[in-house]
Parts: structure tokens; sequence; C-alpha cells
């Protein structure tokens, strides 16, 4: 069941399949999207937005997801507007300094990247990198 689920998601288009599919599964994890995606609008690098309790550790929180296509490679990391670090850096940049509503700014912020795909290895070092240096906002 694992291999065909992974194999539907890899199929998935970004644009109106996975991330329409997306709001669905956080609701059923009892976690409210606050915002949906849109075409011709700036979004400020969050694709959907959420609250809900954190899955660990049970306390309320933000989850901005950044919605990509199939696996992650170095061409899909930092080559265009659209790409993978272009996307945190602007849900760095922009997001989180002028779309967080106030009764949202004090909760616990976590930017997740949704891909049907797997994080290729030519682009591991360019993550752990990225990641090792979190923003506290």
């Amino acid at each position: 069941m694992k291999l065909i689920l992974r194999e539907y998601l890899a199929l998935l288009k970004e644009s109106d399949e996975l991330d329409a599919l997306l709001p669905d599964l956080l609701l059923s994890m009892s976690i409210s999207p606050i915002s949906q995606p849109q075409k011709g609008v700036r979004q400020g690098g969050v694709d959907v937005a959420a609250v809900g309790k954190h899955p660990e550790t049970g306390d309320k929180a933000l989850f901005l997801f950044v919605v990509k296509q199939g696996d992650l490679g170095r061409r899909d990391w930092d080559s265009s507007e659209q790409s993978v670090r272009q996307s945190l850096n602007e849900v760095r940049d922009v997001y989180l300094h002028g779309h967080v509503k106030p009764e949202h700014k004090k909760l616990p912020k976590y930017i997740i990247v949704c891909t049907g795909g797997d994080l290729k290895q030519d682009t591991q070092q360019a993550w752990s990198g990225y990641i090792i240096n979190p923003v506290r906002i």
C-alpha cells in the first residue's frame, strides 16, 4: 500500500494537485488550514498555512508549507524564482515578517517543504547547510 501511495504522490503536479490535496490531509490530522494556494497572488513563499498541535510536542503551532513537485535535486534547489531555496528565503524574509496574523505571532513556526518525491543526494549537503541555521521569529 505504501508503494502505491508513494507512486501516486510522485505523479502529482504541484499546482492544482498536490497543493489541493494537502489541506484535506492536514484536516485529517486536526490541523486547520488558514490559507489556500492561489494563482497570480504573491504568497510570500507559503502555499498553505495551517494552525494545529505539533504532533510531537502537542503545542499549538503555525505550519507553513512550501509545495514542490517531484524529487528535489540540484536544479530544483537554487536555479530560478520557483526553486526551493528562493521559496524558503521568501518565507523567511517576507511571510514571517509581514503575513503572520497577530493571533499567530507568538506561536512556534515550522516551515515544511512538501513534495511527492525525494531529496536527491546531490542536494542533501546544500539542504543540511541551509537548515543548520534556523531563523527565530
